[in-house]
């Protein structure tokens, strides 16, 4: 039998579900297809809802595009209804969490070029190295994703748009970095993202979360590192 740790995103709301489906709708402005594709567990163990207020809460995250694949914080007799299933401490069942609440519940605290011939990324499927450094001798291109949940990522070229990479340490690109970018995934408050040139659609330390949009205009196609400071990100231009 074999089994393995599953990267999963956490939504967890805070305060009315009405009003955090608001924040949400704000967010995803930003990025509209962050969950596309993406496992996605809803945590409403903060919450007391009956059967009726879960189904429509599924239904109106189904709308935004964000299929949830477990559910914890609800009873374990909805179950066999047609729902997701239930998951119960959901770390210590192997699943490891990148906790998008902070993001949803709050306005994201502002704070190379691709060439022909190029080798493309190892694979279009994500990746992982058990802990060890991952290094993508090459870009990685749009519609890819490069998930190292346990250790950094180095891509030598560039993140097109519409690419992604995650780890659970620190991200570096030397070259332009257009996609979205999460470092420390695995709860690591000191990861770091480094980029040789800043062009990121969505940028992400563990729990805290920026758009372009809140990015400082500034920073564009600069060189940077970027790390937790608080709540918040902070960016700083490299020499």
């Amino acid at each position: 039998m074999k089994a393995r740790s599953l990267l999963a995103f956490v939504l967890q709301p805070d305060g009315e579900l009405t009003d955090w489906l608001v924040g949400l709708d704000h967010w995803l402005k930003g990025a509209p297809d962050f969950f596309a594709g993406r496992p996605v567990l809803l945590d409403l163990s903060n919450h007391t809802v009956d059967r009726e207020t879960l189904l429509d809460l599924l239904s109106r995250l189904s709308q935004r595009g964000i299929r949830v694949m477990g559910i914890d914080g609800v009873e374990s007799a909805w179950l066999p209804m047609g729902m997701p299933p239930i998951i119960s401490q959901a770390r210590q069942a192997g699943m490891r969490e990148i906790t998008a609440a902070a993001a949803l519940t709050a306005e994201a605290s502002a704070a190379g070029e691709e060439k022909p011939g190029d080798e493309a990324a190892p694979s279009t499927e994500d990746l992982a190295s058990g802990g060890k450094t991952l290094i993508i001798d090459g870009p990685v291109r749009s519609g890819q994703s490069i998930v190292n949940p346990d250790g950094d990522v180095i891509v030598t070229g560039a993140v097109s748009s519409g690419a992604e990479v995650v780890a659970g340490g620190s991200v570096h690109v030397y070259g332009a970095l257009r996609g979205r970018v999460c470092a420390g995934a695995s709860d690591d408050e000191n990861a770091r993202i480094f980029a040789g040139r800043l062009e990121a659609e969505f940028v992400a330390i563990g729990a805290v979360f920026m758009t372009a949009e809140t990015m400082d205009p500034l920073l564009r196609s600069k060189r940077v590192q970027a790390r937790l400071d608080g709540v918040s990100i902070r960016f700083t231009t490299l020499n």
